[in-house]
Parts: structure tokens; C-alpha cells; sequence
């Protein structure tokens, strides 16, 4: 009788181990899944924001350049930024660098980029010229 309990006692002890290791193993997959979603979700706004950054700056080059057709280009420049988006360097490239490589694809001049970015220095004055 007692070797049959001893028996009992082990095989539920071995259930029990089984079944806390499979909570675990729910407990650590369920953890990550929800870090991937977290992720997604953050970079999913990351690219929205530097969308809404772009967008917004190159439509104003746009609007603001004369004899445009601002239709067109903000249409391409709307197809632009989904093939952008789609780039590994989409969120890490420069915004400066990204703005005025865009510009120059739709035709846009560049150097004004920098007068409407905020944050950008403003160039400095040329020494010479004061003296």
C-alpha cells in the first residue's frame, strides 16, 4: 500500500511539473507576442509621424514653387512615400537628407528645403563678406 501511494504521489508530482512547465512556455510565448504587437504598433506610429513630416514639408516646397502643377506632385509625391516607406533607412535616414533627396525625384529645388525644416541652422554669415 504504501509503495502504491509512493507511486500516486510521484505521478501527480510529475503532472503538476508538467503542467506549470506548459504554463510557462503559454506565459513566455504570449509575452511575446505581445512585445512583436508592442513593437509593430510602435513602429507603425514611428512611420506614420515621419510620413506626416515629409508630407507636410514638401507639400508646402510644393505648393510654394511657382508654375507647378501641385496636383500632380503631391499625387507622386503620395506614391513616393509608400515606396518609402517600405525602405530599411525610411525612419533612420536624416529628415534633411530624405526631404532634399525627394525634393530632387519630383523636380523640386532643394535648397529651400533647409529655410522651411525646423530645427535647422541657418547658414552661417561668410566672414569675408562682413569684413
Amino acid at each position: 500500500a504504501s509503495a502504491t501511494a509512493a507511486f500516486q504521489k510521484a505521478t501527480r508530482v510529475m503532472r503538476q511539473s508538467i503542467a506549470l512547465e506548459a504554463r510557462l512556455i503559454r506565459e513566455a510565448q504570449q509575452d511575446g507576442r505581445e512585445t512583436a504587437s508592442r513593437a509593430a504598433r510602435e513602429r507603425t506610429s514611428q512611420v506614420y509621424d515621419r510620413r506626416r513630416q515629409l508630407d507636410t514639408t514638401i507639400e508646402h516646397l510644393i505648393r510654394s514653387e511657382p508654375n507647378s502643377d501641385a496636383e500632380r506632385l503631391c499625387d507622386e509625391l503620395d506614391d513616393l512615400l509608400d515606396l518609402e516607406e517600405l525602405t530599411e533607412a525610411f525612419l533612420t535616414e536624416d529628415l534633411t537628407v530624405q526631404i532634399s533627396r525627394l525634393c530632387k525625384t519630383l523636380g523640386l529645388k532643394g535648397i529651400e528645403v533647409l529655410a522651411v525644416l525646423p530645427g535647422t541652422p541657418s547658414p552661417r554669415p561668410d566672414p569675408q563678406s562682413s569684413a
